[in-house]
């Protein structure tokens, strides 16, 4: 909740600091929300279908929450209606983003019920990062094409989380304005 309304006040910031600090809680709130989808993976499907589970859950959260919002922005800006200035399109956009959140959200939480769950010394934030080496260990061991994949997926995804991160600069270098006219 508190990642729905920071994302749409974001938005709404007249100011550069005041911006910063909304992208910052809900930047906090989405990595969140992100952790407690990624746990509940266990309970709403089994095992021979997580992978595709997980994948839908991917291409639709890129879809409502970058595509259609994006597509709404460019084409308000496009169109250049002039009732509609470009903080209230951004607005709109943002505001699109949250309810895609909502809209995905609230279903899964009405119908879900937690099944699997660590308690105990297994629990331990050093029992975690045990598995997680041990994991790794296994994989550099005995799967190098994972093990390749995954050095891989992480040095592209950090190139696309750069680049988007630093899509303005890149922008402004290319002498475009902040509106992208």
């Amino acid at each position: 909740t508190l990642g729905m309304i920071f994302c749409v006040l974001t938005g709404f910031a007249w100011s550069w600091l005041l911006f910063l600090i909304l992208f910052v809680v809900t930047k906090i709130c989405y990595s969140a929300s992100l952790t407690i989808y990624d746990s509940m993976l266990g309970d709403i499907t089994t095992e021979d279908r997580m992978d595709s589970v997980s994948t839908l859950g991917y291409g639709f959260g890129y879809i409502g929450g970058s595509t259609i919002p994006l597509l709404i922005f460019l084409i308000m800006n496009a169109v250049g209606v002039p009732m509609i200035p470009a903080l209230l399109s951004r607005g709109i956009g943002v505001f699109v983003t949250a309810a895609w959140w909502l809209m995905v959200t609230v279903p899964l939480l009405l119908g879900y019920t937690q099944k699997n769950y660590s308690s105990g010394e297994s629990a331990s934030v050093g029992a975690a990062f045990r598995k997680i080496f041990g994991t790794l260990r296994h994989i550099a061991l005995h799967d190098k094409k994972v093990l390749f994949f995954l050095i891989a997926f992480f040095l592209y995804i950090d190139g696309v989380g750069t680049i988007i991160d630093n899509c303005i600069n890149i922008g402004t270098d290319l002498n475009l304005n902040t509106v992208g006219q």
